[in-house]
């Protein structure tokens, strides 16, 4: 077993400005939660003990020290009076929510930034939840007076964090689907009903001469131009209305090029063959039949 102790809150950084995550560590986390160790070392046990340190992530090492060695600089956190040096960088990693855009972090040893609600991290060689009655009891034996709940592997915290935007996604892409069937329904029965009103205008063009290759093509052009119309002004709405939908996105474009062009094509193939096949069936008809009909 490896375990350390981790905490996530939110402080001000005074010499750069302005409030960050800050998490409490223990020694050996980076090591636990396999983050890379990108310059620097982790927190040892010393580090309990003044002068203050510190390590950040890679995204404010970028941010605010670019093409620079942060190793050895120093930050003021919030009323201490002396600041806190480098000593560390770690790899970026999500603290906060998997839809969330990596932001500048700190990370301070929990011996000089001690907080009341922590969570006890463990890496286990086997199925974690075999561990976690030796657990409890280890905890219970330095504090019996500490309750451990909450306790679940990584991947069910995973799980549980990405259920609400999974059942958004999920009821969204469901009623996607069942409005992407009435229209391509919609679409086919409008134009196959306006094609099949016209069979004894093709009847009459071709009891005067008219080829059926001619009236396939007038057909499916008229048909069709409705069709691109509406698939346009059906974009152009989309772009639009697809804002409203861009905090459920995550590194998903809300004007994806593919998805446009996959449905316009979906739209204009379905008018394509709503016209054709009910032009088809009228041109194999006796003229003489549909004259007489008329």
């Amino acid at each position: 077993l490896h375990a350390v102790v981790h905490g996530l809150g939110c402080w001000r950084a005074v010499t750069v400005g302005g409030f960050f995550p800050i998490q409490t560590l223990s020694p050996g986390y980076a090591a636990v939660m396999r983050v890379p160790l990108l310059a620097g070392r982790e927190f040892t046990y010393r580090d309990e003990q003044p002068p203050r340190v510190l390590i950040v992530n890679q995204a404010f090492a970028r941010h605010y020290w670019p093409n620079q060695n942060p190793i050895g600089k120093r930050i003021g956190v919030g009323r201490a009076t002396e600041g806190s040096e480098v000593v560390g960088v770690l790899g970026d990693i999500q603290n906060t929510a998997l839809a969330t855009d990596i932001h500048p972090e700190i990370f301070i040893p929990f011996a000089q930034l001690p907080w009341a609600s922590m969570n006890l991290l463990v890496r286990t060689g086997g199925d974690p939840h075999t561990y976690v009655a030796a657990i409890r009891r280890a905890v219970l034996a330095i504090d019996k007076d500490q309750p451990v709940t909450k306790v679940m592997t990584m991947e069910e915290l995973l799980a549980e964090g990405a259920s609400q935007p999974r059942f958004v996604t999920t009821l969204l892409g469901g009623l996607a689907a069942i409005g992407l069937l009435l229209a391509l329904v919609g679409i086919y029965g409008a134009v196959a009903y306006s094609v099949s009103q016209r069979t004894q205008e093709m009847g009459i063009r071709m009891a005067l001469g008219a080829d059926r290759r001619d009236i396939l093509r007038l057909v499916l052009r008229q048909g069709l131009a409705p069709a691109c119309a509406g698939i346009v002004l059906g974009a152009i709405a989309s772009l639009a209305l697809t804002r409203l939908m861009a905090n459920l996105l995550y590194h998903v474009s809300t004007a994806d090029p593919a998805t446009f062009t996959a449905g316009a094509l979906l739209f204009a193939g379905v008018a394509t063959i709503a016209s054709y096949l009910p032009a088809r069936r009228a041109t194999r008809v006796d003229p003489i039949v549909v004259l007489r009909e008329s």
